[in-house]
């Protein structure tokens, strides 16, 4: 039963864990772009006085509303994920 049970967060990870696609603003086009956008890119800008602007690319099949989101694990490493 506890395998069973346990199985469901397991063998489901990765999707779970999975960062998505990020679209940055490029400010010289006024346009958003994939181009050079993501996650490490992003979180790097943070702690600057000029921060990217970003969102998700939510019409991406690699977007998903997973843990990412409710844990606010977007600029945390890997290996901690």
């Amino acid at each position: 039963m506890t395998i069973t049970c346990a199985s469901y967060v397991l063998y489901n990870i990765d999707p779970l864990t999975d960062k998505p696609d990020y679209l940055c603003f490029d400010k010289e086009t006024q346009e958003w772009t994939d181009k050079d956008c993501d996650a490490d890119k992003i979180c790097a800008s943070l702690d600057t006085d000029d921060p990217i602007i970003y969102k998700v690319d939510w019409d991406s099949v690699d977007s998903l509303d997973n843990w990412v989101f409710t844990l606010d694990l977007m600029c945390e490493p890997d290996y901690k994920v």
